[in-house]
């Protein structure tokens, strides 16, 4: 009696940012495991034969289904990630959805690459989030790392957020501005003149460099040449 107890197990199962928690026997099978979250109507009814399953988020696939759980070393508390094969999800681009077919493990550079194919918009001019404003998206992270789930929208814009930071003795004052990496340095020295006139500089020239790097000393040059990206600080001394 006890031996059968002990058996039981409660462990949790994330599809997206969602986290569910369901009972499981050690001895339980891949295919049973996966026949139970099948179950839950939480996940989208996700039939067992299209999951994906992994220990880790990027960890190997759980693709045995007559191993057991205690063979892949699934213990008490362990969280399973769980995810379509294949999936269909949004990317809304100036008023339109365009629709894509991904893998979890996709990155986004990958579905920026698709973007390429369907809307002509260089990977490189590609400025990728959830939420329309929201954080955004690196190349190198996974559809599944993004929280990106079946029949999901990610947002696409060719313009990002930058700071601009004075720094003085006494205290940093931060810009936040709107850009796009075509944009040049003359064209941002313009808009913080404009922004922050005498208060922030003399007659002299307006020197910027960015965070941990060279100073911007070409003003012909655009953003996307000093590999200024979503998020980046640029310092104006």
């Amino acid at each position: 009696m006890l031996g059968m107890l002990t058996d039981d197990m409660q462990i949790e199962v994330k599809y997206g940012k969602e986290y569910y928690p369901i009972e499981v026997k050690k001895k339980d099978t891949v295919a049973t495991l996966k026949w139970k979250i099948e179950k839950i109507e939480q996940f989208e009814h996700i039939p067992a034969e299209r999951q994906t399953l992994r220990r880790y988020s990027s960890g190997p696939l759980l693709n045995d289904s007559n191993k057991t759980l205690e063979e892949y070393g699934i213990t008490k508390g362990a969280v399973i990630f769980v995810t379509w094969d294949e999936f269909q999800i949004f990317v809304k681009f100036d008023g339109t959805k365009h629709s894509f077919v991904v893998k979890a493990l996709d990155t986004v550079q990958n579905l920026k690459e698709k973007i390429t194919q369907k809307i002509r918009i260089l990977p490189e001019k590609q400025v990728l989030s959830r939420d329309k404003g929201g954080c955004y998206f690196v190349n190198e992270q996974t559809i599944e790392n993004c929280g990106i789930v079946k029949d999901g929208t990610v947002f696409l814009s060719l313009d990002f957020q930058i700071r601009v930071t004075k720094v003085s003795w006494f205290d940093d004052e931060s810009l936040h501005f709107k850009v796009m990496g075509t944009d040049t340095v003359q064209s941002l020295k313009d808009r913080i003149r404009k922004e922050k006139g005498a208060k922030w500089y003399s007659e002299g020239e307006i020197k910027l460099s960015k965070k941990y790097g060279p100073e911007l000393v070409n003003n012909a040059a655009t953003l996307d040449n000093y590999d200024i990206g979503p998020g980046d600080e640029i310092k104006f001394h």
